[in-house]
């Protein structure tokens, strides 16, 4: 294993930042920050290759299958980044908290006109990207809307009211209302749902921006959402293929396998350029089991359906009773890259430090830092939050 990971700069803080905002930002080398983007950018293109989509999907289920045509409108590539330079640790087809991210990049407590403008043209290039996609590629030509921009839209959460980045759904809806498309924020009961589409309050939906973590749409309250999406009713964005073949955890298993990879007819250079950025990922009930217990302490352990850090343990905080109750098959264990940490001007504790490259299809939005003690979701807090990034 590596040493410790180099160091990155910190720059000084400006004043006390908002919840959800680190209080400096931090750099990186450029060189750094283009080994993320290639990795994106590779990932990209190795979902177009027929062998490994075929392989891909077959890991997963069976709604996965369905193509509707468009995938997700934002998508969250988090690093850590040690000797070997920028480690894949997840990718988030749903990629929360860019509103945050912006605001960290832009500065505060302003957000400077020009910066929230080009952020927004880049957002509305992706939204219309996104629908026009959908329209393509329908299997009926009942959806709302122009080839530009749909009628109505909402945004989909289990509780939205009760998130810790409810704000950021009021921005999206606020912003998709100033171009001109409906926007509520709802929670699935809300909703009327099924085969022939989506209704709100008698008005059909045709776009859903989709903040619910329910990625398969399997649960009882998504099965309306699930028959719609299935017919072509609607426009999920993101919607169980695009989590499936970018951010299921399973795929980081034959992200870090370069033979596995090559296997499949992947190009030998593509492989080598894929695996070598994430670390070595298997199934529980593919690893020896003694084997694991020695090495624990190199590994993190996930649930391939978490999100947010839930369910997450490192190896040095596993008992043997613990490690039981895992699922084999649900269980992704990953060869540990531990964050980076910075001092904050003026503190003496260090904080975590991993990065978060925000994407869309094959373009780069931005990326920045998120600063934690604790659990990389407790934003609540105070200094835990995103951080401009400075490339060096």
């Amino acid at each position: 294993m590596p040493s410790d990971p180099p160091p990155s700069g910190v720059t000084p803080p400006q004043q006390t930042p908002p919840v959800g905002l680190a209080p400096c930002g931090v750099t990186l080398p450029r060189r750094t920050l283009g080994e993320m983007f290639r990795l994106a950018r590779r990932l990209h293109r190795l979902q177009r290759h027929p062998d490994y989509l075929a392989a891909a999907t077959a890991l997963l289920p069976a709604v996965v299958g369905f193509d509707p045509g468009q995938q997700a409108l934002l998508a969250g590539y988090d690093f850590h980044v040690d000797a070997r330079g920028a480690q894949l640790i997840e990718v988030n087809a749903n990629a929360g908290g860019a509103f945050l991210a912006a605001r960290a990049m832009a500065g505060f407590p302003t957000w400077p006109q020009l910066a929230r403008e080009r952020l927004e043209g880049r957002l509305r290039r992706a939204f219309v990207h996104e629908w026009k996609a959908f329209r393509r590629h329908a299997r009926v030509g009942e959806a709302g809307g122009d080839d530009t921009l749909p009628r109505r839209a909402v945004i989909l959460d289990e509780d939205p009211r009760g998130q810790f980045l409810f704000p950021e759904m009021e921005y999206f809806r606020d912003l998709f209302r100033r171009w001109g498309v409906t926007t509520e924020i709802v929670a699935p009961a809300e909703l009327v749902m099924e085969a022939g589409g989506v209704w709100l309050e008698g008005e059909r939906i045709d776009l859903i921006y989709n903040r619910h973590c329910d990625f398969f749409l399997e649960s009882p309250p998504l099965q309306g959402l699930r028959s719609a999406y299935l017919a072509g009713r609607v426009c999920l964005t993101p919607n169980p293929r695009g989590h499936g073949i970018l951010g299921d955890k399973r795929l980081l298993v034959l992200w870090s396998d370069e033979g596995a990879l090559r296997r499949l007819g992947v190009p030998p250079a593509l492989a080598a350029a894929i695996a070598v950025r994430v670390p070595e990922s298997r199934i529980l009930a593919e690893v020896e089991p003694e084997r694991l217990w020695r090495e624990r302490n190199q590994w993190i352990f996930k649930p391939v359906n978490g999100y947010g850090g839930r369910g997450v343990i490192h190896g040095r905080g596993l008992s043997r009773v613990r490690l039981a109750r895992m699922e084999p098959g649900e269980t992704l264990v990953q060869r540990l890259v531990p964050p980076s940490t910075i001092v904050p001007p003026g503190e003496t504790a260090p904080m975590k430090m991993d990065f978060r490259l925000f994407v869309h299809d094959n373009t780069l939005f931005g990326v920045a830092a998120r600063l934690y003690r604790g659990q990389v979701t407790n934003f609540r807090q105070p200094g835990n939050g995103f951080a401009p990034v400075r490339p060096l």
